[in-house]
């Protein structure tokens, strides 16, 4: 029963940072994959108006650890569009760094951005951010903070920008090194604009971009069979999920729950994380424990990093085994199976991207 409560208030955080983020984006609509391609460059598109003039792609790079793939484009939610706002870079394994910009109104945005900060560690001060990494960050706004594990606001003026890193694996300080990078750029922009870049980075995300298929499909039931035994039947699918039950012995039966999300994997899986991490360190403070106690027990809730050349980065916890590759996250729950078995099936799950 404890289980179950840590992992339900987990994910509900999850979703309260997530409304952060939203409140950051002020009321934009989202768009499909398959509008973007519809939609064709708007007219209205200036050039002081690009969130890609305001940091050299070598900058990104840098904090990326990789080189670009294509050119930085505009896109939302994650994807090239010709009427998105952000600015996204994007490597070769499809990890992103996206910057967005306020530039009017960025004033209430901040503010209505700020209603979660108590959910947070991190604080603002005029010219000064104190990072839950440890670290102080100085730059030329007028307030800065932290929006759940990954995005980083900075304002200046009326104008708001918004750093995102949770696409990759670079730490808040760089987010917040590339913010001010942007916020001294507000007033004398690049010659770079993302708007011509995206349908380029349509055709790249087209090639190498894993395509949406049925969950069942990452592991058929034969090798399943081949990893956990004989199974009660087909596996059962359901949406974004596969349910692989064992052939009950005796009383019992263990069940594998496979969920996958196509888009945003590795965003998703920092900000999982790290509200986990949060709130396991919240629940744990008092805890009148001895400390190897108190530390056993938060590495069994929010688990540690699994390393395996068969995903980019995966995580074990007691709500089970999530990894990453190419953007695609996909999580099993072993409901009463073995962490040997989950692995040697996730192993299999990404042998198909």
């Amino acid at each position: 029963m404890q289980q179950l409560t840590v992992v339900r208030l987990a994910r509900s955080l999850a979703g309260i940072a997530l409304v952060a983020v939203t409140l950051a984006s002020c009321g934009r609509s989202a768009s499909s994959q398959e509008q973007s391609k519809a939609t064709p460059p708007r007219v209205e598109s200036t050039a002081t108006r690009d969130a890609c003039s305001l940091l050299e792609p070598k900058e990104v790079e840098a904090v990326l650890g990789a080189s670009l793939a294509t050119p930085p484009f505009l896109s939302r939610d994650g994807l090239p569009t010709y009427d998105g706002s952000a600015c996204q870079y994007e490597d070769a394994n499809l990890h992103n760094i996206t910057i967005d910009v306020e530039w009017d109104g960025g004033a209430t945005v901040f503010k209505m951005s700020g209603a979660l900060q108590s959910l947070v560690n991190q604080t603002a001060a005029k010219g000064l951010v104190h990072l839950a990494e440890g670290a102080d960050v100085a730059g030329e706004w007028d307030e800065a903070r932290v929006i759940g594990c990954c995005s980083f606001v900075a304002l200046r003026g009326d104008q708001m920008v918004t750093v995102d890193v949770g696409g990759s694996k670079a730490p808040m300080a760089a987010a917040a090194t590339l913010a001010d990078m942007a916020i001294k750029r507000l007033d004398h922009v690049l010659a770079i604009r993302g708007l011509p870049n995206v349908k380029a980075a349509m055709a790249f995300e087209s090639a190498h971009r894993p395509k949406r298929i049925d969950p069942c499909a990452l592991v058929s039931r034969a090798e399943a069979e081949a990893i956990v035994g004989k199974l009660e039947g087909e596996p059962t699918p359901n949406d974004d999920r596969c349910v692989y039950q064992h052939v009950i012995e005796g009383a019992f039966g263990p069940t594998y729950v496979v969920k996958v999300r196509w888009t945003g994997g590795f965003s998703d899986f920092r900000l999982q994380n790290d509200v986990s991490a949060t709130f396991t360190k919240g629940f744990t403070k008092n805890m009148p424990i001895a400390s190897d106690r108190k530390e056993a027990f938060e590495s069994a809730l929010t688990g540690r990093e699994l390393a395996n050349p068969a995903w980019d980065v995966a995580n074990f916890s007691i709500t089970g085994l999530s990894a990453v590759k190419k953007d695609v996250s996909v999580s099993i729950e072993p409901q009463g199976g073995s962490r040997e078995d989950t692995i040697k099936l996730m192993e299999k799950a990404m042998s198909k991207f």
